[in-house]
């Protein structure tokens, strides 16, 4: 048999053999990888504080939500942060649900594994734009409440110069 022959023949039986096992191999461009949605921080358990500037999904070191290929979460965190605008989200991936056994281990996500939308008060979205499966803890921190005794600079209206501002408009008018 022929070198060419050999290669046309060994080109046809790839070309059979891919087109055969084709339907049996799920990727990403198939339907196999299509994804869902769900609301998340509307039900009781469904979040807590670590702080009254922080939210957590769950306990760092208990069970962590599943964050499966393609899934939209809807985080509502106002009821436990107010209408306030999140400022630093933390998302972290793990293969296992419960981080406090032996050999877990888990890593801050970034890229398509963590794509963030919809960033308002009380609320912002994570996308899982893969087709892995992991489970998800998310830290959400916002801005911390001024206290009672501030005014809208940010401090108490008392200067530090000992002067007041009265006085130092009076001298700049001067």
């Amino acid at each position: 048999m022929a070198k060419t022959q050999r290669s046309l023949l060994w080109a046809s039986g790839v070309a059979i053999s891919a087109t055969l096992l084709a339907p049996f191999m799920p990727a990403c461009f198939t339907r196999a990888c299509d994804g869902d949605s769900v609301d998340f921080g509307r039900n009781p358990g469904e979040g807590i504080l670590i702080d009254k500037d922080t939210w957590q999904s769950s306990p760092i070191d208990g069970k962590w939500i599943p964050y499966p290929h393609k899934r939209y979460y809807h985080f509502d965190v106002g009821p436990s942060l107010g209408l306030r605008t999140p400022q630093d989200i933390r998302v972290y991936i793990s293969a296992v649900e419960q981080q406090n056994i032996n050999g877990a281990n888990f890593a801050e996500a970034a890229g398509s594994l963590a794509e963030f939308s919809y960033i308002y008060p009380g609320t912002i979205s994570v996308y899982n734009n893969s087709c892995a499966d992991y489970y998800m803890h998310l830290q959400v921190k916002v801005q911390p409440v001024a206290d009672a005794g501030m005014d809208d600079r940010g401090d108490d209206g008392a200067s530090d110069a000992g002067v007041s501002d009265a006085d130092l408009d009076a001298s700049l008018d001067q």
